[in-house]
């Protein structure tokens, strides 16, 4: 299972901010085929994307392919099932799925070793949520593409969304997928409402977020990494614990007022392990 802070977009005929996106403390890269690249471009962006991964880039990295439907869609999957990967492709992110056509098409080309990440960003797909996060094995994450999606719903706030992004997080849970990473921050001079809006992005339960440019990095990094004081609290706790292993007893009440029950045992555990993985795999990947 895949921790990832930050999922860096990048255009992938763009060879200067590819490599730029490389070396940059993004855990993972998803080289954008689709958006980022006009349709003069495709072909040259898919040939640069494959020439990326098979040049073992120190970093996982994903590729964002072009919608089903698109002119691009089987092309792009082919040439990926056609090349010579190494150990850095971490799947293929596919937009704007609102059935499991997209998702059984890409299964077949590419065979079930490839993670899919498929991206809801319409009221069908939404609609179809529970049968997208358990259609394939292959599926390896879930995420809104939440400005195509408000504009599909014809939303003004942000928070209209909430319904929704607490809706991915169950059926996340519920299909046995990590947390899904959050939607971009659109706003790139606005460092305050990233640090907010990643901030609640957390508390609600998502794990993690796409990014558009190496400047939110550091942010969303740190928002998504424990504190110094947040480990040295569950390391108490679970000290705490191991105390009273010997005599039966899962739940007490601690000298500080805090009850402490299996699921409050359990938070600690999971933020400990985080923690360590954050430390040596991800901060591996990074220069």
């Amino acid at each position: 299972m895949n921790f990832w802070r930050t999922w860096l977009y990048v255009p992938a005929n763009n060879e200067q901010r590819v490599e730029k996106a490389l070396n940059s403390r993004a855990d993972c890269v998803i080289l954008d085929l689709e958006d980022a690249v006009s349709s003069q471009e495709k072909d040259r962006a898919r040939g640069l994307a494959v020439q990326t991964l098979e040049g073992s880039p120190g970093k996982p990295v994903l590729i964002r392919i072009n919608a089903y439907g698109s002119p691009w869609f089987a092309s792009d999957l082919e040439a990926l099932a056609a090349a010579r990967m190494t150990a850095a492709f971490a799947g293929v992110r596919i937009p704007k799925v609102d059935n499991l056509s997209a998702l059984s098409q890409a299964a077949q080309i590419l065979g079930s070793e490839i993670p899919l990440h498929p991206l809801l960003e319409s009221a069908q797909g939404i609609s179809n949520l529970y049968e997208i996060a358990s259609a394939q094995p292959s599926i390896a994450s879930l995420s809104l593409g939440e400005t195509d999606l408000k504009a599909d719903l014809a939303m003004t706030l942000d928070v209209a969304l909430d319904p929704i992004r607490v809706s991915i997080i169950l059926a996340c849970r519920s299909a046995g997928l990590v947390p899904p990473p959050a939607s971009v921050f659109t706003h790139l001079d606005d460092d305050l409402g990233l640090t907010e809006s990643t901030q609640r992005m957390k508390s609600m339960g998502f794990f993690g977020r796409s990014v558009i440019h190496p400047k939110q990095i550091a942010t969303v990094n740190s928002v998504f990494t424990p504190t110094a004081k947040e480990v040295e609290t569950a390391s108490a706790l679970l000290d705490e614990v191991t105390s009273f292993a010997d005599t039966g007893i899962s739940a007490f009440l601690r000298s500080d007022g805090t009850f402490v029950d299996p699921a409050t045992v359990r938070q600690a555990r999971d933020l400990l392990s985080l923690n360590r993985i954050i430390k040596t795999e991800l901060e591996d990947n990074s220069p």
